[in-house]
């Protein structure tokens, strides 16, 4: 709100919010030409995508909100498993 009052929003359950930011951002990147339809549909497999949504109350306690930070700024690849080639190309070994 303007005043800075918090509304919450009416109820929407997790699976349709996980649903349309996959679209949202899954569009973006295609649209920027930065992934192809193919690896869209690779990715849409996995049974982990990465996208999820929390649908819950606001988190107020401290401490679950520093360990929600730290798990969001986490590097999701380990440092010694990438490497950079002569050419655009990070690899990654699992």
């Amino acid at each position: 709100m303007p005043n800075g009052e918090f509304k919450p929003a009416p109820a929407i359950d997790a699976k349709t919010v996980r649903e349309l930011f996959d679209a949202k951002v899954f569009s973006m990147l295609r649209d920027k030409g930065l992934i192809c339809h193919e690896n869209v549909d690779k990715i849409r497999s996995w049974k982990h995508t990465g996208f999820d949504a929390w649908i819950g109350p606001p988190i107020t306690d401290t401490k679950e909100i520093v360990q929600l930070g730290m798990c969001t700024v986490r590097a999701p690849a380990a440092s010694g498993r990438l490497i950079v080639d002569d050419g655009p190309r990070v690899k990654y070994f699992a």
